[in-house]
């Protein structure tokens, strides 16, 4: 276990990774629809 401080940074940097990562493949899906292409659109998003 890590102690207290660091793991609260670390449960913030966790959960910021991964509202961005359900955000960005709830607005591609919405904007663009979840075709063939949708993981390419999504990564790319993402990425950028």
């Amino acid at each position: 276990m890590l102690p207290k401080k660091p793991s609260q940074i670390v449960f913030m940097l966790i959960m910021a990774f991964g509202m961005s990562v359900i955000m960005c493949a709830v607005v591609t899906a919405v904007n663009t629809g979840t075709d063939f292409g949708y993981l390419n659109r999504f990564f790319s998003a993402w990425i950028y």
